[in-house]
């Protein structure tokens, strides 16, 4: 038995020590995502996460605005443009923007994505995506004092 579960079980013997050890690895995952940049999981916007999306439902644009503290200045403010330009016969090229401002802190990101289709036969493809683009953080320490 290892010494942690000595320890666990010999103080509470009817713990169940695995799952009292996941509990505050789970809490505390939590909050280390709470102020990280939200964005809707849904079929449109995909491409933030998997270049392969890109294209497949045509020319799409999408311009989205999210403040996390609706009427207070100088709020958590997200935005983002997604765009996907026409798609070719197997090639598609898309284009997303994003602007996350936290308190000091303003993250900006362009990226391309590209999604190519492979045909494996008459009605199976495949869908290579590749994404690239740049990162700008900018972190203005006069607003602490």
């Amino acid at each position: 038995m290892q010494w942690w579960r000595r320890c666990l079980c010999s103080s509470y013997p009817t713990l169940n020590s695995e799952k009292f050890l996941l509990y505050p690895l789970n809490i505390f995952s939590s909050f280390t995502i709470a102020q990280e940049a939200y964005i809707l999981f849904n079929r449109m916007n995909m491409t933030e996460y998997n270049p392969t999306f890109t294209g497949v439902n045509g020319t799409f644009v999408s311009l989205n605005s999210r403040s996390q503290w609706s009427g207070i200045e100088d709020a958590p403010k997200t935005n983002y443009l997604i765009y996907h330009f026409h798609k070719s016969e197997k090639a598609a090229l898309g284009f997303t923007a994003q602007n996350d401002r936290v308190f000091i802190e303003n993250k900006t990101h362009f990226t391309i994505d590209y999604n190519y289709q492979f045909q494996l036969s008459t009605d199976e493809f495949l869908y290579v995506g590749l994404k690239g683009g740049g990162f700008y953080n900018n972190i203005d320490f006069s607003l602490v004092i």
